[in-house]
């Protein structure tokens, strides 16, 4: 009997995520599986979205760990484009928590 699309998406995301479990393979491919059946709609599309995004970046990040040593400048170079980009859009959504943190420590002076 030939795999099923479940079975081939799962093989393909375990292979793009060597180094989680079975089970956490199993639990994210779910997230980004579209079988035969008509996809169900998320209540928060955008949210779940960017999250399977950023779960595959942390798997990539933490397969690249293994072989760090053998990455060629023009790959870290690359890697480290993608650092900055990354650390944008992050201080883009908590440097203003950090500033407002900052204003409550200077008001209860």
């Amino acid at each position: 009997m030939p795999p099923t699309d479940w079975q081939n998406h799962l093989q393909n995301y375990r292979q793009r995520h060597p180094e989680m479990s079975l089970k956490d393979c199993m639990t994210h491919a779910s997230k980004t599986y579209r079988g035969t059946e008509k996809p169900k709609k998320e209540k928060r599309g955008k949210e779940c979205e960017a999250k399977v995004i950023l779960d595959d970046i942390i798997g990539y990040s933490k397969a690249l760990c293994h072989v760090a040593t053998k990455c060629d400048k023009k790959e870290v170079s690359r890697m480290s484009k993608i650092a900055e980009k990354l650390q944008e859009i992050h201080d883009a959504y908590f440097e203003s928590d950090e500033e407002s943190t900052d204003n409550e420590t200077e008001d209860s002076d």
